[in-house]
């Protein structure tokens, strides 16, 4: 469960400029996120998103705890990995993926987040170039990974046609199999 708590935005402003993909951001930049963002406490165990299925409206950077994410394939979890302090999450998904997370995201231990809402972000991402090329590359990295590639693909295919007729009449699970 998520309880929202107010924030120091001079200790904002602090961790941000230390955070690796938001320190290039002017000063100026980093001041407006802080107005705008909001901390979230998540407790162990909370499933942040699902693959395929939360349309995120957000960014997150963890301030403290982590996530583990990981690919559902038939409810085994696939290339797992664990995101930490000063870590992103929900870029990708927001430019790459129409909003669409990309894997599910669990909360491994209680956890702080910061919350840039996702029309600032974009905001950021149209104004800084080499911040949304952070965002890009990272993407293009993790499609040379063939096993992340695939599964991205697959879960591409099943959402597009699960909006056209006759696919959209069919379950979940046979879109993922045709999808394969």
């Amino acid at each position: 469960m998520a309880t929202s708590e107010k924030h120091d935005d001079k200790e904002m402003f602090d961790f941000l400029s230390q955070t690796p993909v938001f320190a290039p951001l002017p000063e100026k930049e980093l001041w407006n996120m802080c107005i705008h963002m909001t901390k979230e406490q998540y407790d162990k165990g909370f499933i942040l998103c699902r693959q395929d299925e939360t349309s995120l409206d957000k960014v997150v950077i963890i301030e403290n705890g982590s996530l583990e994410l990981y690919f559902d394939e038939e409810g085994e979890k696939l290339l797992r990995g664990t995101l930490g302090r000063k870590d992103v999450f929900g870029g990708i998904a927001i430019l790459m993926n129409s909003g669409k997370s990309v894997r599910t995201v669990v909360v491994q231990e209680d956890t702080t987040l910061l919350v840039l809402p996702k029309n600032d972000f974009i905001d950021i991402c149209t104004r800084y170039q080499p911040f949304y090329t952070f965002f890009v590359e990272t993407f293009h990295d993790r499609m040379l990974d063939k096993s992340y590639a695939s599964i991205f693909q697959s879960s591409q295919i099943s959402h597009f046609l699960s909006g056209i007729v006759p696919f959209s009449l069919l379950s979940e699970d046979i879109l993922k199999n045709i999808s394969r």
